[in-house]
């Protein structure tokens, strides 16, 4: 049988690391940088043609 010496105990809980910088106004512009990348991206590639709006 298994020795698991190193695994936590299910009681306990890990701590997380929660930066002050993370917050949910960088995650909206992060997500905002990531959605523009993938549409270059796929216009590049041809998948999409954009129009003018």
């Amino acid at each position: 049988m298994h020795n698991y010496a190193d695994a936590p105990d299910s009681a306990e809980r890990p701590t997380l690391y929660d930066p002050p910088e993370l917050n949910r106004a960088t995650w909206h512009l992060a997500g905002r940088r990531l959605l523009a990348k993938m549409l270059g991206e796929f216009a590049h590639e041809e998948i999409i043609q954009p129009t003018p709006a």
